[in-house]
């Protein structure tokens, strides 16, 4: 079934326990059998529930042809749950969280579903037993705000090397701002997670 389709994209680990019940929400059109089914919509947000509408498009002799209809499935997913409390900036690793699946209808905003991405780190408190979203983490940066730096200043033909710190996560290739020892602040390139190039 097409709507099944739509929910096993989204969600690849997905186990339905049977066939999705689909009724239209009015009386089908007399030659609905020779109508050629093109493409549906649903809302995101049903994409979370057990049930719902959503809306067929069909191909028909007379061009295309809306046709809304309701659906109810048994269905349910994989999450992730924290196995105790994680405070703020906790980076997580396996240790942290256990897989358990439940029914659709109880999956939160943003759930990480089927697989746990790698570098996520805590933006709030988390408690035991959690389910958890991408609502309280965030992707971990290749360097965190306060790490330390070699930084490269070009002076001529020279290259001066002073140490300095990142006054903000981000990315290997990332225009960041540094604070050197003394004080200054300057614009640099990280070019790797321990090293930058100060902007001209």
């Amino acid at each position: 079934l097409k709507l099944m389709e739509i929910f096993e994209k989204k969600y690849p680990c997905i186990r339905f326990e049977d066939l999705p019940e689909i009724t239209p929400t009015t009386t089908l059109p007399y030659d609905f059998k020779t109508y050629k089914l093109l493409r549906i919509k649903i809302k995101s947000i049903l994409l979370r529930k057990s049930r719902g509408t959503f809306k067929a498009i069909f191909e028909t002799p007379n061009g295309e042809k809306k046709v809304y209809f309701k659906f109810s499935l048994n269905a349910y997913i994989n999450v992730f749950k924290a196995k105790h409390k994680l405070y703020n900036d906790k980076i997580l690793s396996s240790k942290d969280v256990e897989m358990v699946e439940i029914f659709i209808d109880e999956l939160p905003s943003r759930a990480i579903t089927c697989n746990l991405p790698d570098k996520l780190i805590t933006k709030n408190y988390i408690s035991t037993n959690s389910i958890l979203s991408m609502n309280k983490l965030k992707h971990k940066k290749d360097v965190l705000r306060g790490d330390r730096l070699r930084v490269y200043i070009k002076e001529g033909v020279l290259l001066i090397a002073i140490p300095a710190t990142i006054l903000k996560d981000a990315n290997i290739g990332d225009i960041v701002k540094i604070k050197t020892e003394a004080g200054k602040v300057l614009k640099a390139k990280l070019v790797s997670k321990y090293k930058a190039l100060v902007l001209e």
